[in-house]
Parts: C-alpha cells; sequence; structure tokens
C-alpha cells in the first residue's frame, strides 16, 4: 500500500524549515526533492533504506509553492506532493 510506505511532512523549527520523510520499506534506493514539473531540485538520499527509515531535510531556501518528494526503492517509485 503506496501510502504506507512513504509519508512527507514539512515542519517549521526555529532555525528554518524541515522536511520529515518517512520510509516504511527496505531497500538500495533514492529520495529525491521535485518541483512541481518534475525537475530533480535535490537528492536527499541515495543508498540502503531499512524499515522506518527516517530523513530530515532542510527546505528553508525554497521558494512557497507545491513540490513533491519522490522514492525510488525496489523498482517501485513513489511520489507525495507538498505545499511549502
Amino acid at each position: 500500500h503506496g501510502s504506507s510506505v512513504l509519508s512527507v511532512f514539512p515542519t517549521l523549527t526555529r532555525s528554518g524549515t524541515l522536511l520529515k520523510i518517512n520510509v516504511n520499506a527496505t531497500g538500495r534506493g533514492t529520495i529525491d526533492l521535485l518541483d512541481i514539473n518534475g525537475k530533480v531540485l535535490h537528492n536527499i538520499h541515495k543508498g540502503e533504506m531499512e524499515r522506518c527509515f527516517y530523513e530530515e531535510a532542510d527546505i528553508s531556501g525554497l521558494s512557497k509553492g507545491t513540490y513533491m518528494i519522490r522514492l525510488s526503492i525496489d523498482n517501485r517509485i513513489l511520489t507525495r506532493k507538498f505545499i511549502f
């Protein structure tokens, strides 16, 4: 079930805005930040992920708008939109 595999939460902190990413899958893969047109803006993670993998990315420098996180793992691609 895709929605339980990848969840994304923009979170305000004192030092800026963090994007909290939870991956509930095991394998080798990548997590990328994309603009609304699908252009890769930043590679957040590349490598092994264990079940309940957690990653944070500082997104304070982004302009306000809609973005996507793309998870590619074990021949599966999942995307989640978020508004910043």
